[in-house]
C-alpha cells in the first residue's frame, strides 16, 4: 500500500507519524511511503533521513493522497478537504470531544482508525498501548509543569513540589500512576504529600476529595473513560475553595477534561488561564513539547498495528483482528 505522512500543523506539535526506522520496515514489507517535506524535523529527523530509509519527500497534498495516512493529532479544519472516501486515516481522533470531526469523517466515508480506540488484553487488564505511551509522557511533563507554575514569578503560590500537597485524580491509570510515582520521588523524605484518588474513590486518609482540594497546591487530572468524554470529577465549587495560586493540570483535556473549570483547551504558546484564582494548564497535545522522546515512543506502539493494516487491507484486517475491528470507526 501507499502510506502518507503529513506534517503536523497543530500549534507547537513536534511529533511525526513515522520514524525513518519505521519507514524502512514498511518499505521492506513492500509498501511505498510518502513523507511531507520537513515533517520530522522537530522530532530530530531530516528529509535526508527519510530518503535514506526509502521514502519519497513530497508536498502536503501528495502525502494526503495516500491509501493510508499516518498522523499524530486529529485532522484540523484546514485538513478536512484532504481526506478522501475510502482512505484509511490512522491517528488520534478524540471523537467524544470533537463531534464536528466525527461528522466530517462519516460524511466523507473516511475509514478512521483512532489510536485511542485500540485496546488489547494484558492479563486481566485492558490496555490502550498507543494512548498509554503518550499518557506516560504527558504525566512526566505534568510534574515538571506543576513545579514551574507553583513558583511566584509564574503566578503560583510559591512552594517547591517537595513541600507541596499534590493530588492525582485517576492515579490507578497509566498517566496517573506515572504522575503519582514522579511526585512521590520529589516529595519523599521532605515535607510534601501526594494523595491519589481513583475515579470512584470517595475518601483517602480520612478526607474526601473536596477536603483534600482545600489543602492542595497541585492537582493533576488523569481520569478518563473508554470511548466517551472524561468524567467531571472536580466541580467548580471545589475549585473555589482552593488556595489562590494553586495549579490544576488537566491531562484529560483531550476528552473534555475532568474538571468543570477546565473550560477550554490551551496551546504550548498560551498554555494557562486562571479560573476561580487557580492556574489551569489544559494543553491538548502535551507530548508534542518533547517530540524527540515522544515520537519514538508513539511509533513503537503504533507500528505493529499499521503493518497489519497495510498488509491485509481494511476489510480483511477487520475480519481477522477483533482488536482493530473494535477500534475502527465508519
Amino acid at each position: 500500500m501507499l502510506i502518507g505522512v503529513p506534517k503536523e500543523i497543530k500549534i507547537r506539535e513536534g511529533r511525526v507519524g513515522l520514524t525513518p526506522q519505521a519507514v524502512a520496515i514498511l518499505i521492506e514489507k513492500g509498501h511505498k511511503v510518502f513523507v511531507e517535506a520537513n515533517a520530522g524535523v522537530l522530532s530530530g529527523f531530516g528529509d535526508a533521513d527519510y530518503e535514506k530509509a526509502g521514502a519519497l519527500i513530497v508536498p502536503k497534498e501528495i502525502a494526503w493522497g495516500a491509501d493510508i495516512v499516518v498522523k499524530v493529532k486529529e485532522p484540523l479544519v484546514s485538513e478536512y478537504d484532504f481526506m478522501q472516501y475510502g482512505q484509511i486515516v490512522y491517528t488520534f481522533f478524540h471523537f467524544p470531544d470533537n463531534p464536528e470531526l466525527k461528522k466530517v469523517v462519516r460524511e466523507k466515508g473516511v475509514l478512521a482508525m483512532p489510536y485511542e480506540n485500540i485496546e488489547v488484553a494484558v492479563g486481566n487488564k485492558i490496555l490502550r498501548p498507543i494512548l498509554a505511551a503518550m499518557s506516560r509522557v504527558a504525566a512526566e511533563i505534568a510534574v515538571d509543569v506543576g513545579a514551574h507554575y507553583l513558583r511566584n514569578p509564574n503566578g503560583g503560590s510559591g512552594i517547591l513540589l517537595q513541600d507541596a500537597i499534590s493530588v492525582v485524580i485517576g492515579y490507578r491509570g497509566i498517566a496517573g500512576d506515572r504522575a503519582f510515582g514522579r511526585l512521590h520521588l520529589r516529595t519523599h523524605n521532605y515535607g510534601g504529600l501526594v494523595i491519589g484518588f481513583d475515579r470512584d474513590e470517595k475518601v483517602v486518609m480520612g478526607l474526601d476529595l473536596a477536603g483534600w482540594l482545600k489543602q492542595a497546591d497541585l492537582v493533576i487530572c488523569c481520569a478518563a473513560k473508554r470511548n466517551t468524554a472524561a468524567p467531571k470529577i472536580i466541580t467548580r465549587g471545589m475549585v473555589k475553595t482552593m488556595r489562590p495560586g494553586s495549579v490544576i493540570i488537566d491531562i484529560a483535556i483531550d476528552e473534555g477534561g475532568c474538571c468543570e473549570t477546565s473550560i477550554k483547551k490551551t496551546t504550548h504558546e498560551d498554555p494557562i488561564f486562571v479560573e476561580e484564582g487557580v492556574i489551569h494548564y489544559c494543553v491538548a497535545n502535551m507530548p508534542g513539547a518533547v517530540p524527540r522522546s515522544s515520537t519514538p515512543a508513539l511509533v513503537q506502539a503504533s507500528l505493529p498495528f499499521l503493518l497489519e493494516i497495510a498488509s491485509k487491507g481494511w476489510g480483511r484486517v477487520l475480519e481477522e483482528n477483533p482488536v482493530l475491528k473494535n477500534a475502527a470507526q465508519f
